[in-house]
C-alpha cells in the first residue's frame, strides 16, 4: 500500500484472527490513519462484540469498534 497510492486491501479475520486483525488496525490507525482508509476489514466467526469485548474491555469496546469503522 505504501508503494502504490491506488492500491487497496481487504483484511479478513476469522474467529480469534478477527481480534488480531482488529488490534493491528487499531495500531495502524495511530501510525497512519490515511493508509487505513484504503483497507477494508471483513470478519467472520468473530466474537469482537460478544466475547472479546468482555475479555479485553479496555481495548475492544463499542467506542473502539466505532472509531475504527469511521
Amino acid at each position: 500500500l505504501a508503494d502504490d497510492d491506488e492500491a487497496a486491501l481487504v483484511l479478513c479475520g476469522h474467529s480469534q484472527g478477527s481480534l488480531l486483525s482488529f488490534a493491528a488496525l487499531l495500531r495502524l490507525q495511530m501510525i497512519d490513519a490515511d493508509l487505513l482508509r484504503r483497507i477494508g476489514f471483513l470478519t467472520f466467526g468473530s466474537q469482537l462484540q460478544v466475547m472479546f469485548s468482555r475479555a479485553f474491555p479496555a481495548y475492544v469496546n463499542h467506542d473502539a469498534i466505532h472509531r475504527l469503522y469511521e
